[in-house]
Formats: C-alpha cells, structure tokens, sequence
C-alpha cells in the first residue's frame, strides 16, 4: 500500500512512532508479527522480533549484527574525509601538502581509500538488490532466502576483513 503508492512506509513508521510512542511501536510491532504470519512479509526470526519489541531492544540483538558494518562505515568515514582532503589540499593548497604528508594517520586513510571505496560499491550493491528484491511482488519464502543468502555475503564481506587491523592503519585503534 505504502511503498508503491508515493509514501515511503519508514516514514509513516517513524510518523506513527513519533505520534504515539510506545503505544503505536506496539501496533507497528502487532502488525508486523500478523503482516508475517499472513505469509505478505518475509518473515523474521523471534529474536528479530523480539530485538524490534518497544523497550525491550536495548536488551536483545538482532540476529545479524550490525556491529561490524557500524566499525566499517565508521572507518569508512574517516578514509573519505582524509581522502578529499588530501584531494583537496593537492588541487589548491600544494604548499600545506608536505605537513599533511607528514601525518602517518592520515597517509595511512588516504592509502586505504581505494580498496574502502571498492567495498563499499560492493555493499551498497547488495543492499540495492535487498531493496528491490523486497520491493518485488512474487514468493515471499523465495525472496526472504534471497534477502538471507545477501545478508550472509554482505556479513562474509565485512567478516572477512581484519577490522581491528585496518582500524589500527586508520588511526582509529582507541574503538577496540
């Protein structure tokens, strides 16, 4: 209804939570458990519902953790913001380009910033194809193992690096 009509269904998520509070999460959070239960959702495990329950999330977490994608995009973040310095610096600054060079950390980011580029093309791919594949009509238990096996590859990707490590290279070993 939502979703093809023009309105985006997280804005009226957030409209109704922001209205209502604890009260509408809980018709939010009913609606959803029916919405699976009717076979017109992909369904979720009970700890993701359990993790979307009003006050009770802070307790419990999703089944896929989202704490290795929020140490990438924090890395992430810092290797693009050194990189368009760096950018910047050498398009108009040439004279301040030596005191930059002189700072290891940033060196280190502006090194890394190709292959963090790569991989975040690769995941922002995978989240395309979430999106779409969620979007599409047809069998939701098809699309919920479609949505499941970009899920694991997108936590593959991400498990795969050594975090902590290029972390470290980033300058940003005081997280871990």
């Amino acid at each position: 209804m939502f979703g093809g009509g023009g309105i985006s269904p997280i804005k009226v998520d957030h409209l109704i939570r922001g209205y209502t509070g604890s009260v509408g999460g809980m018709v939010l959070w009913t609606s959803n458990l029916m919405g699976d239960y009717a076979g017109v959702r992909p369904s979720k495990s009970i700890q993701d519902y359990m993790a979307a329950l009003p006050g009770v999330s802070r307790f419990v977490n999703k089944e896929e953790g989202t704490g290795l994608r929020s140490y990438y995009y924090d890395m992430a973040r810092d290797v693009n913001e050194a990189y368009r310095e760096y950018l910047t610096i050498k398009a108009n600054y040439p004279d301040k380009l030596d005191p930059f060079l002189a700072d290891t950390d940033k060196v280190q980011r502006v090194a890394m910033a190709k292959g963090v580029r790569d991989l975040s093309n690769r995941l922002a791919k995978i989240r395309s194809a979430i999106k779409s594949i969620s979007a599409s009509s047809g069998d939701s238990e098809e699309q919920q193992q479609m949505i499941a096996d970009l899920r694991a590859l997108e936590n593959e990707l991400l498990g795969n690096l050594n975090l902590k490590g290029l972390r470290e290279r980033a300058g940003r070993s005081s997280f871990f």
